[in-house]
């Protein structure tokens, strides 16, 4: 999981863009240019948006949302799917249950979770950070083994394709991230010491 940053000279700040209700074609302005900052992975589950997924603006804070303070800072693009289990039609009530909570903006975020074989961890005293996980549901079985599966296909490609080289290796990132096939670049930095999003 990685901080998702906020940007002072964002699109959507220097064109005053705000979320209306049923806006559609405002609304994905919006999206598309989180988007482009988020380059195209979800806030949440950090998968690489392809054409088959359905995205959605995500108002992290739900009692913000169609009220004059929704803005910029609480916007972020999600995988419909993901966005739905953080719970959209009980979101008011999941948001007190896990209270207090970091932003996924947060500074210090990438250095408070850390990515460990599969999971995403936290010290369990750090009660901000292990709520965001329990909201999100970023350890759900269904998305763990799908990291792990993936970093299982990284680590074959890595050590018996490419022979541990890992400046092949990088190359081979790089290539797959221009074709839109990378996905959780927290799990690549920390398994592999690889930063992908700034080489």
């Amino acid at each position: 999981m990685r901080r998702i940053e906020k940007k002072q000279d964002s699109e959507i700040i220097i064109e005053k863009l705000f979320y209306k209700e049923n806006g559609s074609k405002n609304n994905k302005k919006i999206r598309e240019i989180l988007e482009k900052e988020q380059l195209n992975f979800c806030a949440f589950t950090e998968e690489y948006f392809t054409t088959a997924f359905t995205r959605s603006v995500e108002h992290f804070n739900p009692y913000l949302k169609d009220t004059p303070e929704d803005n910029y800072e609480n916007w972020f693009v999600v995988s419909q799917r993901f966005n739905e289990w953080k719970g959209t039609k009980n979101a008011k009530s999941r948001w007190d249950e896990y209270q207090p909570i970091i932003s996924l903006a947060d500074e210090g975020i990438n250095e408070i979770i850390y990515f460990d074989n599969g999971d995403y961890i936290v010290h369990p005293s750090n009660v901000e950070a292990t709520n965001l996980l329990k909201l999100l549901h970023i350890n759900h079985s269904e998305l763990r083994e799908s990291r792990k599966k993936y970093m299982k296909r990284l680590t074959i490609v890595f050590s018996e394709m490419l022979n541990n080289d890992k400046k092949a290796f990088e190359k081979y990132l790089l290539a797959e991230k221009e074709a839109g096939r990378l996905s959780f670049p927290t799990a690549i930095k920390a398994t592999f010491g690889i930063d992908i999003l700034n080489p």
